[in-house]
């Protein structure tokens, strides 16, 4: 058996003009085009002090209710414990 490579003649056209571009690059050589590699470029730090953490403001605290005063029998009776 032989191997055949038949085109078709639908395709001819654009396999033509694709062969026509492929000659002209291979005529062109291998020129291989360098751009230039964008490097990143050092930047100072800036460091600075850290802050102080700011005082906490205090609760406030709740309010009680003033006792009555001790009766004197109480005093008098502590007197002698």
């Amino acid at each position: 058996m032989k191997a055949c490579v038949c085109l078709s003649s639908r395709w001819r056209p654009d396999i033509d003009i694709l062969l026509e571009q492929l000659a002209v690059k291979i005529s062109h050589g291998s020129q291989v085009k360098r751009t230039q590699i964008k490097t990143t470029k050092p930047q100072e730090f800036s460091l600075t002090k850290p802050k102080a953490p700011s005082m906490p403001i205090p609760e406030p605290l709740p309010q009680q209710k003033k006792c009555k005063p001790v009766s004197p029998i109480y005093k008098y009776i502590e007197y002698f414990l």
